[in-house]
């Protein structure tokens, strides 16, 4: 078992309803969600966009090799 770092981001429609729809997926699909923080909203960082970004860091722990578990969550995000 290996505990992964996730920091997560949405700023684009219900930014919120987004990190609670990753969070459930993470966990369906990774691991166990042990722990996340507050959300927090900050401004775009190396381009510029009209939108704020809401982001939440998380803690899973996973079975999940690391090129596997990237892999999950990069199908997360396009969904």
């Amino acid at each position: 078992m290996s505990i992964a770092y996730i920091l997560s981001g949405s700023n684009l429609g219900q930014r919120k309803k987004h990190l609670e729809l990753a969070r459930m997926a993470l966990e369906r699909e990774t691991g166990k969600l042990i722990a996340a923080s507050a959300l927090y909203e900050s401004p775009a960082w190396g381009f510029d966009h009209p939108n704020h970004f809401l982001n939440q860091a998380l803690e899973l722990s996973t079975e999940l090799p690391a090129h596997e578990l990237l892999i999950k969550i990069l199908h997360i995000e396009k969904e």
